[in-house]
């Protein structure tokens, strides 16, 4: 029996892909955009419900709903800076040591969830937290590895998940009480189905299905783009988001920067002299890009375009310095630590600046100073060397001259107080300052993103 072609359930501006479906297929959880509330969606009704709305730099993040859809274990950003676990408004697991966690499936009882911890000290913890108190019961650790997903079978016997080993993702299944355990292959973002005995999975753009005991596997469906698997309902229906749209950079007159990928392209960055463009470049169709993205140096006045590739797992923001040999971008190595990262452009060589595991990489801002100092903004903090800003909103830097943007409004400009701004980022633009964009040192050469990217949420009812 062919499956039914898939039916689209929610998009627009709002919509992330950080929550998941409730077991009886009624409601997803979902953080909006650009707000960070937690919502949740009903599927028939077409209305949102706020369950937890953000509060200054407070706010949710990953999301898993009840099976009857009636409670909502979700990821908080706290006012101390780090994740905790929290259940309807109550937290139930915090440690400023495991300062990041994604809760990931809930047990068939309902009285833990199975959940990622990531620690300070660079290792991840698979791990089942109790809902009514007391330490988590940690089942496996791996080191730095970050699984994408992990998932629970119905009888709660087997845990499914991913884990980077070299430069491929591999499918291991994990007894619950954590006393057997046995890789089953390649793989992404796995799910189990109903019946408990097969797991569906990504590959590139591909849906496929393993039959854990045999080894089978069959494809259930290639050519799905950008997807990530969300979560299988009681009648067997996945619920997945697509990345669909896609970015592009632009200078001049809308003149297109990229020569060979278009509608993957983001984060300009002028040279001083305005002959070099860098900007981001998405590679692949891994689900969230973070594993495919290259820098693109371009010479604007000709078709010299060359890729340089990191090897980080992310790489955003891309500031050249002064004599056009290096860029500074900010992002996050293989294992799981965001900052700042220096990059030469002849030969890749990436040298970190500041990294930090547990933390966003969109949590950083630099750019170059004299005598090839670099400002790093962290948060609200902005840092030269010795000398630290507190409050800081934005910055931006031209040479010897820093323009400061703080919290409250004030901006200030070479440590004098130049009026207020309600800009949420400031840039140099020649000698004036701007609200964002990116120009090259005289301000004439100018470079920006436009985007047609969007998140849907889709039903597919899986083949049996």
């Amino acid at each position: 029996m062919l499956a039914l072609l898939p039916l689209l359930l929610w998009t627009g501006p709002e919509v992330t892909l950080l929550g998941g479906p409730s077991r009886d297929g009624r409601v997803m959880s979902n953080v909006q955009a650009p707000s960070r509330e937690l919502v949740l969606f009903d599927f028939a009704a077409k209305t949102v419900k706020r369950v937890a709305p953000a509060n200054g730099g407070e706010f949710a993040y990953f999301s898993i709903v009840s099976a009857d859809g009636k409670q909502v274990a979700y990821a908080w950003k706290n006012a101390d800076g780090f994740y905790e676990l929290r259940v309807d408004g109550r937290t139930v697991y915090r440690n400023e040591e495991a300062g990041f966690v994604q809760p990931c499936a809930w047990t068939p009882d309902g009285k833990a969830v199975l959940t990622l911890l990531f620690r300070k000290d660079n290792t991840s913890q698979i791990a089942m937290v109790p809902l009514a108190g007391g330490l988590p019961r940690v089942l496996k650790s791996l080191a730095w590895v970050y699984p994408k997903r992990m998932d629970l079978s119905r009888d709660g016997q087997w845990i499914v998940y991913d884990s980077l080993v070299g430069q491929e993702r591999k499918l291991y299944v994990l007894a619950a009480d954590g006393s057997d355990e046995r890789p089953v292959g390649e793989g992404v973002f796995p799910l189990w189905r109903e019946d408990g005995k097969r797991v569906v999975y990504a590959l590139g753009d591909e849906l496929w299905e393993l039959t854990v005991a045999s080894g089978e596997r069959r494809k259930l469906r290639d050519g799905m783009g950008r997807f990530l698997p969300l979560g299988i309902t009681a009648g067997d229906a996945l619920i997945y988001g697509l990345r669909a749209g896609g970015t592009e950079v632009y200078y001049g007159k809308r003149q297109p920067a990229s020569l060979r990928f278009p509608d993957r392209n983001s984060a300009p960055g002028w040279s001083a002299d305005g002959k070099w463009l860098a900007y981001v470049s998405r590679r692949g169709e891994e689900n969230f890009g973070e594993e495919s993205r290259v820098l693109v140096v371009r010479e604007v006045d000709s078709t010299v375009e060359r890729e340089i590739d990191p090897g980080l797992a992310i790489v955003d923001a891309p500031v050249w310095s002064s004599d056009a040999k290096r860029l500074l971008v900010r992002g996050a190595d293989r294992q799981g630590r965001a900052g700042v990262f220096v990059v030469e452009v002849a030969s890749g060589k990436v040298t970190p600046v500041e990294r930090e595991a547990g933390l966003e990489p969109a949590l950083f801002r630099a750019a170059w100073g004299e005598e090839d100092s670099i400002w790093v903004q962290r948060g609200t903090e902005l840092r030269n060397g010795e000398r630290l800003l507190q409050n800081v909103r934005s910055f931006a830097v031209r040479g010897g001259r820093l323009a400061v943007l703080y919290s409250n409004g004030k901006l200030e400009v070479d440590g004098q107080e130049r009026g207020s701004s309600a800009a949420k980022e400031i840039v140099w633009r020649g000698d004036k300052l701007v609200g964002g964009g990116a120009y090259d040192f005289s301000g004439e050469r100018e470079a920006w993103t436009e985007s047609t990217a969007r998140n849907e949420i889709w039903q597919w009812e899986l083949p049996r």
